[in-house]
């Protein structure tokens, strides 16, 4: 009853994570992935605060709180570091002879 019921999305990263822990394929691909999110992500990003700033009514929002829009490609990057250095660990523990 006092259990508190995990969200879709947090059931799938950690399972990936898990998974990743036991095939570095895995883990390299969700890397790669994510890598791809991000370089999308922060295109999206430059590109709207490009049309922001180039409104009159936008412009000045634009230009005091742009910054936050840049939390996003920052989170998909942490999250790919994180995957990398688990593909990483996984990788290197079974290339040990």
């Amino acid at each position: 009853m006092g259990r508190r019921r995990r969200n879709n999305k947090e059931s799938v990263l950690d399972m990936l994570f898990d998974v990743s822990g036991m095939f570095w394929q895995v883990g390299a691909v969700v890397t790669g992935g994510l890598l791809v999110l991000t370089a999308f992500a922060l295109r999206w990003v430059v590109g709207h605060l490009a049309l922001a700033e180039a409104s009159p009514l936008f412009g000045p929002m634009a230009a005091a709180y742009g910054w936050l829009l840049y939390v996003v490609p920052l989170v998909l990057l942490a999250l790919a570091f994180l995957f990398g250095a688990k593909t990483l660990e996984v990788y290197s523990r079974q290339r040990r002879f």
